[in-house]
């Protein structure tokens, strides 16, 4: 390689390989980039901080998957909040629902007419036998009376009508047994009156529903506690506001209830309702269906009259469970101005649990053993006579409770006295015939 002639800072001019001139020249290019280099300001190192990664510590590294799963579980944790506050608005919402719909069944059923009642067992006339024998079943079969009263006064504060609803709150289960107004039965005493034996409804004349409901307790060894007297106008005004029932007339009832609907239609007023004109399946109003509920002089004497009010009964009660929630508010308000009871408006709600969990309509019976009673005229009057009382009784208990019976103390007694007081009647009276249903 040949040399150069290379003129040096100083001015003086010398030769020089070209090998050794690259080199120089690399020199002087590193000394200028050094010097450029000191020039420029060094940007501040940034201070790092404290801190303990748990994540730099492979025994704590979390794996990327698991990493992945915890992202996903963000919004999963949104949703749940989301459905948190959704049920506790609905759960709000049906404690409001259900308290509105507790206060507006109260204010219905405070349309009835309700008044001061004995409770103790004494007052009223229940054996602590009863109680002692059922127990736990007494806890959710309940037995109430039912009184219907003539809406004309011809009576003389008897009872027209009287039943036994017994409803059974754990199976929603409702049945009524009709105790023949007729019935020679021992009223109860009360202020040491003893007014011996009579019919039956002849008890609310001597000394209204007490009286009554004691006489029930006493001579068929029950446990009620309450009763319901029910206007029969009331049975009017809620066929009317259901829109009518359909009943099958009977060639034979015609008659008597065309009677009747004349009377009820002066009695009632309003508009007039029609008389009948043929017998079988029809739909009848109000008035016509009360009309039936009176007819007495056909069929099976007061057996029948007992059973057309309970299949009026039953009737009302599949046509008020069918209508919407409207129509039975509008039949319920109608009713109960007509009622007069001892039950409070709290106690209502055991029946209507059982009214909404029954899936049929209310059991009807009528109390006799073996469907069997004589009549016979006592002391001028026409009555029904058990066979014995303490068949009849074990008759009844077994119809409300679904098992056999063995009769108190009480009842034997009084069974005795029965015997006694009906032997003459029952197997000599001239006038003496047997009825069925």
């Amino acid at each position: 390689m040949g040399k150069i002639v290379v003129k040096r800072a100083d001015g003086e001019i010398i030769k020089i390989d070209e090998n050794e001139a690259l080199g120089e020249l690399r020199k002087i290019r590193d000394k200028e980039q050094r010097s450029h280099n000191k020039k420029r300001p060094s940007r501040p190192k940034r201070k790092q901080r404290k801190t303990t990664n748990r994540n730099n510590d492979p025994k704590n590294r979390i794996p990327v998957d698991q990493k992945r799963r915890k992202r996903r579980k963000k919004p999963q944790k949104k949703w749940r909040r989301r459905l948190k506050k959704i049920a506790i608005f609905i759960l709000v919402f049906l404690i409001i629902g259900a308290a509105f719909a507790y206060y507006q069944v109260n204010q219905i059923f405070a349309k009835m007419n309700t008044v001061d009642f004995p409770t103790s067992n004494e007052e009223l006339g229940i054996s602590s036998y009863v109680e002692d024998y059922y127990g736990e079943q007494s806890k959710y079969i309940k037995n109430y009376a039912l009184f219907g009263v003539d809406s004309r006064g011809e009576e003389s504060g008897r009872t027209d009508s009287l039943m036994i609803c017994s409803v059974n709150t754990k199976t929603g289960e409702i049945s009524l047994t009709s105790i023949l107004r007729d019935s020679y039965i021992q009223i109860a005493q009360t202020d040491g009156q003893d007014y011996g034996f009579d019919k039956i409804n002849a008890a609310h004349s001597y000394g209204g529903p007490l009286m009554t409901v004691k006489t029930l307790n006493e001579n068929f060894d029950l446990n009620i506690t309450d009763y319901v007297e029910v206007n029969f106008e009331a049975v009017a005004d809620i066929v009317d506001a259901l829109g009518g029932i359909t009943l099958d007339v009977k060639e034979d009832e015609i008659e008597n209830l065309n009677k009747f609907i004349r009377e009820n239609n002066k009695l009632l007023g309003g508009t007039p309702s029609k008389e009948l004109t043929k017998s079988g399946e029809q739909v009848l109003d109000g008035k016509q269906a009360l009309s039936y509920c009176r007819i007495r002089y056909a069929g099976n004497g007061d057996y029948q009259r007992t059973a057309r009010q309970r299949i009026v009964m039953n009737k009302i009660y599949e046509k008020l469970k069918s209508s919407d929630l409207l129509t039975q508010k509008k039949a319920m308000e109608s009713v109960l101005p007509y009622i007069t009871t001892s039950l409070e408006s709290n106690d209502m709600w055991p029946i209507l649990r059982a009214y909404f969990k029954s899936e049929e309509g209310p059991k009807s019976q009528s109390l006799t053993d073996e469907n069997i009673v004589k009549s016979a005229t006592i002391n001028g009057a026409w009555c029904l006579v058990f066979d014995t009382l303490k068949s009849n009784v074990e008759y009844l208990h077994k119809m409300i409770y679904g098992s056999d019976y063995t009769v108190s103390p009480t009842v034997e007694e009084r069974n005795s006295a029965y015997e006694e007081k009906t032997l003459y009647v029952t197997k000599y009276a001239i006038d003496s015939k047997v009825y069925t249903k």
